[in-house]
C-alpha cells in the first residue's frame, strides 16, 4: 500500500500499479515524492509552465524537500503495449538518480544511457522506448 504521505494525484489504475512496481524495484521512498498526471498541477508545484510536448517530467522541489513527477497521459501512445510503463520507469529512474547524486540529464532522449537503463529495467526494446510518445 502506498504511504499516505505520498501525494499521488493519479486516477489511472494501470499507472498506479506501475508506480508501485517501480518504486519497489528501484527502492525509492514513497514519502518524498509527488506524482500527477495533470500538467497544471505539476506547473503549480514547479511555479512555471512546462512544454506541452513532454511525456513525463521529473524535478526536485527544494522548497518542499520533495521530488515531483508528471506523467503526461495525453502524450503517451497507449496503443504501444509498453509505452506507459516506459515513461513511468524513466521518470522514476530520474528520481533514483537524484537520490544517488547523479544530476545529469538526457544527452539525446531515447539514445542515451537513460534509454538503455529504461529498456533493461522494463524489458522494452530501444525502439519501444523511443516510440512511447505520440508524434
Amino acid at each position: 500500500m502506498l504511504e499516505r504521505s505520498m501525494l499521488l494525484d493519479v486516477q489511472d489504475r494501470e499507472m498506479v500499479g506501475l508506480i508501485r512496481q517501480y518504486l519497489a524495484t528501484l527502492n525509492l521512498p514513497e514519502s518524498q515524492v509527488r506524482i500527477t498526471t495533470d500538467k497544471r498541477v505539476f506547473e503549480g508545484w514547479l511555479g512555471r509552465r512546462v512544454g506541452s510536448s513532454i511525456g513525463g517530467a521529473y524535478v526536485f522541489l527544494p522548497r518542499y524537500g520533495e521530488h515531483a513527477i508528471l506523467i503526461n497521459l495525453p502524450r503517451i501512445d497507449r496503443s504501444q503495449p509498453k509505452a506507459l510503463e516506459v515513461v513511468v520507469a524513466e521518470e522514476l529512474i530520474h528520481y533514483r538518480d537524484a537520490l544517488d547524486g547523479d544530476r545529469r540529464r538526457h544527452r539525446k532522449h531515447g539514445y542515451d544511457r537513460i534509454a538503455y537503463r529504461v529498456a533493461e529495467l522494463t524489458g522494452a526494446t530501444l525502439e519501444e522506448v523511443r516510440s512511447a510518445l505520440l508524434p
